[in-house]
């Protein structure tokens, strides 16, 4: 299908066709059922990635909007493992479609920060991650930030950090 749009124009909305999908999305965010909106969105995404593929800026952007909706489901649903997981692979999405920056960012730093919970919930996936994590970390953009958090995973993972990853 294609659709006439450029492939960096991030900011273009959905087309019509696709608007009941993101209806049932945003009513459950607006109803506060996170849940139910990840799974909304999970099926948009399915759908746009089928349609425009992975990388294509509408499919990259529902991956992100299911993220951040994780990212919120997350302290009551604990499913920080899930989370954590999800927010690596959609920050490298992001980044193999030169996504604009600033949101990658935000998402990677969410990933970290989740990354530290998961430390203390379930150490051996927060092992796993940080060999995903760490040469994320390293596209940060503000070097003092991308060395503490590189080398807060980094110790940790060697034994020699704080016991969740902390600075």
């Amino acid at each position: 299908m294609t659709d006439g749009l450029a492939p960096d124009d991030w900011a273009a909305p959905l087309p019509g066709a696709y608007g009941p999908l993101w209806a049932r999305l945003t009513e459950g965010v607006a109803a506060g059922h996170y849940p139910e909106a990840v799974a909304a969105a999970d099926r948009l995404e399915s759908v746009l990635g089928r349609d425009f593929g992975p990388l294509h800026p509408y499919t990259v952007n529902t991956l992100t909007v299911r993220a951040w909706l994780a990212l919120l489901s997350a302290p009551r649903t604990h499913a920080w493992a899930e989370t954590a997981a999800h927010l690596v692979e959609t920050t490298q999405r992001r980044r193999a479609a030169e996504a604009p920056d600033e949101e990658t960012h935000r998402t990677l730093r969410n990933a970290h920060a989740v990354w530290t919970v998961l430390t203390r919930r379930d150490p051996g996936t927060a092992r796993e991650l940080a060999a995903l994590l760490l040469p994320l970390l390293a596209t940060l953009p503000a070097e003092e930030e991308r060395h503490r958090c590189a080398t807060a995973v980094a110790r940790w993972v060697d034994g020699t950090g704080s016991e969740h990853g902390d600075r």
